[in-house]
């Protein structure tokens, strides 16, 4: 297998999945997509030029079109973009009683997006912003937070019908289950990472996603038979600012804070030439 067939340039890495037809006399090979960094890196880009704009990428637009043009316009996948926050541990690092920011440092700030395939190209961009400034459950990210970020940038593939709500693996598939009471549809899912993170059993994460679809009432044996469960997994990748900015060998916020306050005083000088 060529390079080129494993990777679309720097953008969209695919892997490659051999299903047999029906008929079993011909071999059709499907493309899975595959998250890679350039993703994270993009995601990055598109808020620091909300918040920002050309004071911190002056050549967004160009860039932001090279980089979708790695994209193939073809390319649909569910997915999910994530915006994690840094705070700073209480705990100590070894003797030298410094405080370090480590993976358990981190805490949600933003994640939305579909469970419906999204062409590839334009959902990216569009989850970065309503991720960081419409999740309903936090303040938009200003841009003073922006340094403090790290974005995860999810998608969704290896969609497989499960035999019941426990035919599933955790810390491997992500679940979306399907349930009908009293003529009411319901549904839920979960993301991989979930159940793992939580502590769960597979029946405790399908009991807590049964809740989450907005069921209360008791569950039996029986009831649990009836669940429909689909699994899939997650192709992820991460990117803090920090390692954003070593990949850019630029600190975006810090130069747009330096022109701004430039522009302030430069502004300030001119009010005061005038007098």
């Amino acid at each position: 297998m060529t390079n080129n067939e494993n990777q679309d340039k720097a953008g969209v890495s695919r892997s490659k999945s051999r299903i047999k037809e029906s008929n079993d006399s011909a071999i059709e090979t499907i493309d899975i997509p595959e998250a890679t960094p350039e993703m994270c890196h993009y995601c990055f880009d598109v808020i620091i030029n909300e918040l920002l704009g050309r004071d911190a990428l002056p050549n967004h637009d160009k860039q932001s079109l090279a980089f979708l043009q790695t994209i193939s316009t073809t390319m649909k996948c569910p997915l999910f973009v994530t915006w994690d926050k840094s705070f700073i541990s209480n705990k100590s690092s070894g003797s030298s009683g410094r405080s370090d920011v480590s993976e358990d440092s981190f805490r949600l700030r933003g994640c939305i997006g579909s469970l419906s395939p999204r062409t590839l190209s334009t959902a990216l961009g569009e989850y970065a912003l309503t991720s960081a400034f419409r999740d309903q459950r936090f303040d938009p990210i200003a841009s003073h937070e922006i340094m403090q970020l790290k974005v995860w940038v999810s998608l969704l593939v290896k969609y497989e019908e499960c035999a019941d709500c426990l035919d599933w693996e955790v810390g491997k598939h992500g679940i979306f289950i399907t349930f009908l009471v009293d003529s009411k549809n319901y549904n839920a899912t979960y993301l991989p990472e979930v159940a793992y993170a939580q502590g769960w059993t597979k029946k405790e994460c399908i009991e807590s996603l049964v809740r989450k679809a907005g069921y209360q009432k008791n569950m039996s044996n029986e009831f649990l038979a009836g669940i429909k469960c689909t699994r899939y997994q997650s192709s992820k990748q991460e990117l803090t600012y920090a390692r954003y900015v070593i990949l850019n060998r630029r600190d975006p916020v810090q130069e747009a804070l330096h022109a701004r306050k430039l522009k302030s005083k430069q502004g300030g000088l001119r009010s005061w030439l005038n007098l």
